[in-house]
């Protein structure tokens, strides 16, 4: 007489396999994961640098990095507290409704890690410039994974002076 069902060994087996397959999904959804916020990182970057670009075209100048309360920005991130927009008068909270606004609503970055922000520094007054400090986690196209400096002229790997710089701010 044969009965019918599975034997407690196929069982095992099957178990064993779905195991492996969900641990080996999770790992690749976490990649994933990581890539998509890296992505939005440097979309909502060059978002950010397009309404610096359209500030300093009718300013002739980037906007201050103290903001109307006083408060030094390049300790926060952009997107937070009082400079949730980029106004005629640069970062504000929000614009008011006869101001020109070149980004009403700054985009705040995907987490984790809990340094990932996009931190804003003017520089050089004779000669306008800035730097925005951020961290990519998995790297995107040809850039790897670490932190990062944008300015007018492009992105490059934050190192000496800025890395110093940095440290600091991020209190690493």
């Amino acid at each position: 007489m044969k009965k019918e069902g599975f034997t407690i060994i196929e069982l095992l087996v099957v178990i064993t396999i779905i195991g492996i397959l969900t641990s080996i999904s999770v790992v690749s959804l976490n990649e994933i994961r990581k890539n998509s916020r890296d992505s939005k990182r440097i979309s909502d970057l060059e978002r950010i640098q397009t309404a610096l670009d359209f500030y300093f075209i009718d300013n002739h100048d980037y906007p201050s990095d103290y903001i109307e309360t006083g408060e030094d920005i390049s300790e926060y991130k952009l997107g937070y507290n009082n400079y949730k927009a980029l106004c005629e008068n640069g970062f504000k909270t929000s614009c008011d409704a006869l101001e020109k606004t070149y980004m009403g609503i700054i985009p705040i970055p995907a987490y984790p890690p809990y340094y990932s922000g996009f931190y804003y520094v003017k520089i050089n007054e004779d000669n306008p410039n800035y730097k925005i400090f951020f961290y990519l986690e998995a790297g995107f196209e040809d850039l790897n994974s670490g932190f990062y400096t944008a300015t007018p002229n492009g992105i490059y790997e934050t190192e000496g002076e800025d890395q110093l710089f940095l440290n600091e701010l991020l209190e690493l």
